[in-house]
C-alpha cells in the first residue's frame, strides 16, 4: 500500500508540474510598443504593425508609446487612438513620448543638405514639395492635430511620458518585458539615460533600423543619430535589428484581396486606408513586429557590434557594422536578421489584419 501511495503521490506531483509548465509556456509575452504611429493619408505600416500586437494572443501589450518620426507625436497619438477604437481595443494605454530628437533639428538637417545633398525622406520635417507623390500630404507645426481621414478619436493620452512609463513598467516586471521600437529611438534613449538599470532589466529589444538601402540613409537612425548611438551602446540582454530584410518583402495584391475578403472592421480599415500601400509596398514595421512576436520566423541572422556616426559631417547618422570590439564595456552585440520564412510571415500578417491570429507560432 505504501508503494502504491507513493506512486499515486509522484504521479499527482508530476501532473501538477506538467500543467504548471504548460501554463508558463502559454503566458503571453509582455510588450511595450514604441513607434512613430503615422496613418492616413501617409503610410499605414506603423498602424498595421500595431494590429499585429493587438490581435495576437501570444503577446500582451502593456502600452503604446509614441515618438515623433514619420509624423509629429500628437497627430500620431490621434491615429493610434482611432485605430484602437476601430479594433475595440481602447483598453491599451497610449503614452506620448518625445516630440523632437535629442540633438538633431530640422535647421541642422537643412544645413547638412546644403553641403552634402538632399535627404529624400525626413518624416515630420518633409515639406509639401518633398511629397509630390502624395497630394493629400499637409505639413504642420508639432502641436497641431489636423482632421484625419479616419476621424478624430474620443479618447485622450495618459499624462505620463513614455520614458518614465517604460522605466516604471520594467522595474515592475524585471526581465519580463520585450520592447518593440519601430521608429526613431529617442524615447528608449531617454529611458536608458534616465535609469542606468533600465536596459539590463528589459528582456529584449527588437528594433526596426540599421538598414543600408542604396542611396538612402536609414530613417529611424538618421532622424535621431545620438539616440540610436545611446541605445546601441546600452547593456541589453538581447537586441535584434530588423533592417535590410524589410526591403525584400512587399505587400502584394493577393494579400490585400485576402484581407478584403474577410469583411471585418479592422480589415476594411486596412484596405481602405492603405492608400499607396495597396500593393508592392514594403512591410517594414509589420515584419519587425512579427520577428518579436514569433522569433521562429528568422531563418538567417548574425551578430555584430553596431556604431552610429554622430559627428555632424558627411556621414552623420550613418551606421557602422562589423565593428570588432564593443564601444563601451558591456555593450551587447546586435542580432541582425537577414532572412525570414516569408510564407509563414505573410500568413500571420494577413491573419492579424483581419483578426484571426490566435494560433500559437510554430515551435
Amino acid at each position: 500500500m505504501r508503494l502504491l501511495h507513493c506512486i499515486y503521490t509522484c504521479t499527482f506531483l508530476l501532473a501538477i508540474f506538467f500543467f504548471l509548465s504548460i501554463a508558463r509556456a502559454d503566458e503571453a509575452k509582455l510588450v511595450i510598443v514604441d513607434n512613430d504611429f503615422t496613418g492616413p493619408p501617409d503610410t499605414l505600416s506603423d498602424l498595421r504593425s500595431a494590429l499585429m500586437f493587438l490581435d495576437n494572443s501570444n503577446v500582451k501589450v502593456i502600452g503604446f508609446t509614441v515618438v515623433t518620426g514619420d509624423g509629429w507625436r500628437n497627430e500620431e497619438v490621434a491615429h493610434l487612438f482611432r485605430l484602437e477604437e476601430i479594433a475595440s481595443r481602447s483598453d491599451v494605454p497610449v503614452i506620448p513620448g518625445a516630440v523632437t530628437p535629442l540633438v538633431n533639428t530640422i535647421q541642422d538637417t537643412h544645413e547638412w543638405e546644403k553641403q552634402y545633398g538632399h535627404i529624400t525622406y525626413k518624416g515630420a520635417w518633409d515639406s509639401k514639395e518633398e511629397r509630390t507623390g502624395e497630394p493629400d500630404y499637409s505639413p504642420h507645426e508639432a502641436d497641431f492635430v489636423p482632421p484625419i481621414p479616419e476621424g478624430l478619436p474620443n479618447i485622450h493620452p495618459a499624462q505620463e511620458l513614455a520614458a518614465d512609463f517604460m522605466i516604471r513598467q520594467v522595474h515592475a516586471h524585471p526581465h519580463e518585458i520585450s520592447i518593440f521600437a519601430g521608429g526613431p529611438l529617442t524615447d528608449i534613449a531617454l529611458a536608458v539615460r534616465t535609469d542606468p538599470e533600465f536596459a539590463s532589466l528589459v528582456k529584449e529589444l527588437v528594433f526596426m533600423g540599421a538598414a543600408r538601402p542604396a542611396n538612402r540613409p536609414d530613417f529611424n537612425v538618421r532622424f535621431d543619430p545620438e539616440a540610436a548611438r545611446i541605445v546601441l551602446g546600452a547593456h541589453w540582454p538581447s537586441i535584434t535589428s530588423v533592417g535590410d530584410v524589410t526591403y525584400q518583402i512587399v505587400l502584394e495584391q493577393i494579400d490585400v484581396d485576402a484581407i478584403s475578403a474577410a469583411h471585418t472592421p479592422v480589415g476594411d480599415f486596412v484596405v481602405k486606408y492603405s492608400g499607396s500601400d495597396v500593393s508592392k509596398a514594403h512591410l517594414w514595421d509589420e515584419l519587425c513586429a512579427a520577428v518579436l512576436i514569433d522569433p521562429t520566423l528568422v531563418r538567417e541572422a548574425d551578430d555584430e557590434y553596431i556604431d552610429v556616426v554622430v559627428d555632424h559631417q558627411k556621414d552623420y547618422g550613418a551606421i557602422r557594422l562589423n565593428c570588432h570590439s564593443a564601444l563601451i564595456e558591456g555593450q551587447a552585440k546586435v542580432r541582425i536578421v537577414h532572412k525570414i520564412d516569408v510564407n509563414r510571415f505573410k500568413s500571420e500578417f494577413v491573419d492579424s489584419m483581419v483578426g484571426l491570429s490566435k494560433i500559437a507560432p510554430a515551435k
